[in-house]
């Protein structure tokens, strides 16, 4: 496993200001998934030459932290579903590589998805974690500094997706 910032590349023209995109997403799906092993993380295979316009220890916080709320959120006691299960998928739509990562736990009430992503502020009723709820913020202010976004959606039907879209910098074409 490579550490967070490492660019692995058989080029020597590769932009370190980039990220290859399917690296880092299994590289945070392995460690959530080793640190919760009773949760299934799926990940489908993702182009190999696709690289993202921003330093790999952004993207890689951004998603680690996504990821992370992810599983949290399937472990939680109010979970409605049995299912301990997170997907990741990724699409590359024109110049923007889109991610989203879905989980089938606890609902995100309609009145609190305005706020998740102002600082302090945290969904979780029982928070007395001293730094609870900058991860969201932090997520949309490193996103938005490298032209990407972050939103939520959540429904009973389809769980809760969050989907980050980053600019592509380039991909190689063989």
């Amino acid at each position: 496993m490579l550490t967070p910032g490492r660019i692995r590349s058989n080029s020597q023209d590769v932009d370190p200001a980039s990220s290859h995109l399917a690296q880092i997403v299994y590289e945070v799906s392995q460690m959530v998934g080793a640190a919760n092993p009773d949760i299934h993380i799926s990940v489908p295979i993702i182009s190999d030459d696709l690289w993202i316009n921003m330093p790999s220890p952004v993207l890689f916080r951004c998603l680690m932290n996504v990821v992370t709320n992810a599983a949290e959120a399937v472990c939680r006691d109010n979970n409605r579903s049995e299912l301990r299960e997170i997907e990741v998928s990724v699409a590359s739509i024109g110049k923007v590589a889109r991610i989203s990562i879905t989980n089938f736990g606890p609902v995100i009430a309609a009145e609190v998805m305005d706020k998740i992503f102002t600082p302090y502020f945290s969904a979780q009723v029982n928070s007395n974690a001293k730094n609870r709820g900058l991860g969201l913020f932090i997520v949309r202010t490193l996103l938005q500094q490298f032209g990407g976004t972050v939103n939520v959606h959540s429904s009973l039907d389809y769980g809760t997706t969050f989907q980050i879209d980053v600019p592509i910098k380039f991909q190689f074409q063989l």
